[in-house]
C-alpha cells in the first residue's frame, strides 16, 4: 500500500456474504431477545461487479458492490472493509462516489456502492484476491460483523506481436516476435512479465484463432518463435492471465504468403 500505516478501508462491496457473527452481545430478554435472534445473520446476499477488476498504471477503475440485508433486521448502515493477505487495503484507493439503499420486499434491502480503485494508491503486493469483512448496524446501534466473499484485483497486461517478413514465400520461415508486460503499481510503468505461458495463435483470413504452440516468457518477457509459411493468415500472442494479472490477446499481424 502507498501509506506506511495501512489504514482500514471501510466500504461496502458486493459478494455473497457468509453468516455474520454478532460483534456485540445483547442481554435483552423476551421480545428484544427474539428480535436479536432474527438478526443473527442480517446479510442475506451480495455481489461484486466485475468479479475480477483489472487496473493499469493511470486510470481509476470502478467496482460496483451490492449487499442485501434482511428487512426484519432493521439495518441502518452497511460497511465493508477490504483486505489483501490479512492486511487492510489503503482506503484512499476506494473512494465512494455513490451509495444507494432500495427497499425491495422480495429480496430485502439493497445497498449499492460504486468504489474507485486508483493505481496511485496501490502497490504490486495488492494484486490477487481481496477478502472482505461486512459490518451491518441496526438502528439501535447493535452491529454484526462477518466475512464476505472476496474478488480479484489484477494488474493490467500488454502483449505485442510482429510477424516478418511480409510478404513471404511459401515454405520459408516466418518469425513472430513480441513482448508480454504488465502494469507495475510501484513505478507506474509496464515491465516484462517473466515465466508465463503464452500461446502463439493463427487464423486464416476468414477463420478463427487457434493455438499453434506455447512459449514461456524468459527474463524481460520477450517472445520470439518461428513457423513455416504455408498460407495467408494472421498471427497473435495470447495470454490467459494469472492470479495477479489479467488476460490479453495481441492484435493480429497478417502475412501474405506467395
Amino acid at each position: 500500500m502507498r501509506s506506511p500505516s495501512r489504514s482500514l478501508g471501510v466500504l461496502s462491496l458486493g459478494v455473497a456474504a457468509a453468516v455474520l457473527l454478532p460483534a456485540t452481545a445483547s442481554a435483552d430478554t423476551g421480545a428484544d431477545a427474539a428480535a436479536a435472534a432474527i438478526c443473527a445473520a442480517p446479510v442475506t446476499d451480495s455481489a461484486a461487479a466485475p468479479a475480477a477488476l483489472v487496473v493499469g498504471t493511470t486510470d481509476v477503475k470502478w467496482l460496483t458492490y451490492t449487499v442485501w440485508t434482511d428487512t426484519a433486521c432493521d439495518v441502518d448502515l452497511v460497511d465493508v472493509a477490504f483486505f489483501h493477505s490479512g492486511e487492510p487495503v489503503n482506503e484512499k484507493s476506494m473512494r465512494v462516489a455513490k451509495a444507494e439503499r432500495t427497499d425491495a420486499a422480495a429480496s430485502g434491502e439493497e445497498w449499492t456502492f460504486n468504489v474507485a480503485f486508483d493505481p496511485a494508491d496501490l502497490d504490486n503486493a495488492d494484486a490477487g484476491t481481496l477478502t472482505t469483512t461486512i459490518t451491518a448496524t441496526a438502528t439501535d446501534g447493535t452491529s454484526w460483523s462477518g466475512a464476505g466473499k472476496g474478488f480479484t484485483m489484477k494488474r493490467w497486461p500488454r502483449v505485442t506481436n510482429n510477424a516478418t517478413p511480409e510478404p513471404v514465400a511459401k515454405g520459408k520461415t516466418i518469425t513472430i516476435a513480441g513482448k508480454l508486460s504488465r502494469a507495475n503499481w510501484d513505478s507506474y510503468e509496464y515491465h516484462g512479465y517473466t515465466g508465463q505461458k503464452v500461446a502463439l495463435q493463427f487464423r486464416t483470413t476468414t477463420g478463427s484463432y487457434a493455438t499453434v504452440k506455447t512459449l514461456t516468457t524468459p527474463s524481460g518477457g520477450a517472445l520470439r518463435t518461428t513457423v513455416t509459411a504455408s498460407r495467408d493468415g494472421c498471427f497473435r500472442f495470447s495470454f490467459a492471465g494469472s492470479s495477479t494479472t489479467g488476460p490479453i490477446n495481441g492484435a493480429g499481424d497478417c502475412v501474405d504468403v506467395r
